[in-house]
């Protein structure tokens, strides 16, 4: 029965808390187990942000808020197997304003061995309809199961340094969103109006990243039975010395994952394999194959994720799997190179491909904008 009320409370429809905000309320996962609330009011209010874990309750914030500027709150650190919720209370009144649930991922060992499912998506860029078309589809894959966040590795939007195109993804978007965590890397649509090198785009920092993330956007988040890489390939916006410190930190992070004895899933805007290949990713690519693509084999990485072509597709290489999935937004690209390590193709739809990681296994299905089931695979981490 607690499950059962704690699932209703996920799915509490968001619309009920949208005259409240010009941009709804989102979270954004952090390394350490923590989220970031964002959202921006359309009057400014006294607020208390109040979090409760079973029968214990947290004031975390309470003061004015105004609507000239996004807010942004942060949780405590989710532990695994708990299950806390949020409130956003309008001091006056108490009436709660937004209201969201979220679990930790699921202890290893515990009595209850439940698997963790995470979405992936990928550039969600110039076409809102296209983009709507997807949510939906997410949407309904997460009223079925407890999925702890979406990955979107980049292009979220077209031209980077346009507010408004990041208020509409913001506004799609909030239809999963709204419901658990974004995790995103970097695209190179959305560094577009923006100058100058080693720099994170103002307008991504300012909606998917917070004042503590890394300057360059690299980050690991640990979950009990993997580690997620996330780190920035646009190259032709990184100086050399910051390439360096960066292939050091990945260096780093796949020996914590060795000692820590987890499974580390890589991901990143540009793919290392695909059927396209043009002077904008070139050189990105060569320099991905020549350093990262040693180093996966090395520490024996199975599962590397991407997007930036527009067209799906899943190679296989020395034991890695890489996958790139169709726009989430953008249009559809046809094949423009001869990729020997392509396993399968489909560069006519757009796709949202969802991850069960379980018992040394990954899971992986990918399903297109009518909600078909177009690929899977299953994954030995321990081959």
């Amino acid at each position: 029965m607690k499950s059962f009320i704690v699932g209703l409370l996920c799915l509490l429809p968001q619309y009920l808390y949208a005259s409240n905000f010009s941009i709804p309320p989102y979270t954004l996962q952090t390394p350490d187990q923590s989220v970031i609330l964002r959202f921006q009011l359309k009057t400014s209010q006294d607020l208390i942000l109040e979090q409760n874990i079973g029968r214990k309750s947290r004031i975390l914030f309470d003061g004015p808020m105004s609507a000239e500027k996004l807010e942004t709150l942060i949780s405590e650190p989710i532990q695994c197997d708990q299950t806390f919720k949020l409130e956003l209370k309008d001091k006056i009144t108490d009436k709660v304003i937004y209201q969201k649930v979220l679990n930790g991922s699921p202890c290893l060992g515990s009595k209850v061995n439940r698997p963790i499912y995470f979405g992936f998506i990928s550039d969600t860029q110039q076409y809102n309809d296209r983009h709507l078309s997807i949510a939906h589809v997410i949407e309904k894959k997460i009223q079925e199961k407890d999925v702890q966040f979406i990955l979107n590795t980049g292009d979220i939007v077209q031209e980077g340094d346009q507010d408004n195109e990041w208020k509409q993804f913001l506004s799609t978007g909030n239809i999963y969103m709204g419901k658990v965590p974004l995790i995103a890397a970097i695209g190179n649509h959305d560094y577009r109006g923006t100058k100058g090198k080693n720099v994170i785009p103002k307008l991504f920092k300012k909606y998917l990243r917070w004042n503590e993330s890394d300057d360059q956007g690299d980050m690991v988040i640990d979950f009990e039975s993997f580690r997620l890489m996330v780190f920035n390939s646009n190259y032709f916006k990184i100086k050399r010395k910051e390439e360096k410190k960066q292939l050091q930190w990945m260096i780093n992070q796949f020996e914590e994952a060795r000692r820590l004895k987890k499974p580390m899933i890589v991901s990143m805007h540009y793919p290392i394999f695909s059927s396209s290949m043009n002077r904008f990713t070139s050189g990105s690519v060569r320099k991905m194959r020549r350093r990262l693509e040693p180093l996966l084999r090395e520490y024996g990485i199975k599962l590397v994720l991407s997007g930036h072509t527009h067209m799906y597709e899943r190679s296989y290489k020395d034991g890695v799997h890489y996958v790139v999935a169709g726009p989430a937004g953008g249009r559809v690209n046809d094949p423009s190179y001869k990729n020997k390590y392509k396993v399968y193709i489909n560069p006519n739809i757009l796709t949202y491909t969802e991850f069960k990681v379980f018992d040394g296994l990954i899971e992986m299905n990918t399903w297109n904008e009518k909600n078909e089931l177009v690929d899977k695979v299953l994954i030995d981490l321990n081959s």
